[in-house]
């Protein structure tokens, strides 16, 4: 078995222009999440590389073969928070409120339209 190495375990986050949604997750995905997210697993990893999609207490347990991709990367990018528990098994920990992330970005445009202006008028807005 090869052990699991630094980029695996921290999938890199990738240049985005949306506003930080630190603030905007929810503790925990739903069990009403648990269809969305292996029809993401198995959409990134192929579907017969999915074992299992299992909501818990404390997250959704997804199990896929260790030779194949982990579906880490395709869940965090649609806005879920995950944690490679070990080769194989991935745990969902959290996920986005969408309204809450539509309000981060009407504040971040707002402060870059405040920006704008200022800078196009030179009066503080």
């Amino acid at each position: 078995m090869s052990e699991i190495t630094e980029h695996e375990v921290l999938w890199p986050a990738q240049a985005r222009t949306e506003p930080d949604t630190t603030a905007v997750v929810r503790p925990m995905p739903t069990e009403a999440d648990a269809g969305e997210i292996r029809a993401i697993a198995e959409a990134y990893s192929g579907d017969a590389m999915i074992l299992a999609v299992t909501p818990t207490s404390g997250g959704t347990l997804v199990g896929y073969y260790t030779d194949g991709r982990s579906p880490g990367p395709a869940l965090e990018e649609v806005g879920y928070r995950t944690r490679l528990l070990r080769r194989g098994l991935v745990l969902v920990t959290g996920a986005v409120d969408r309204v809450a992330l539509l309000d981060a970005q009407i504040a971040a445009l707002k402060a870059e339209r405040e920006r704008l202006l200022e800078a196009t008028t030179g009066a503080p807005f």
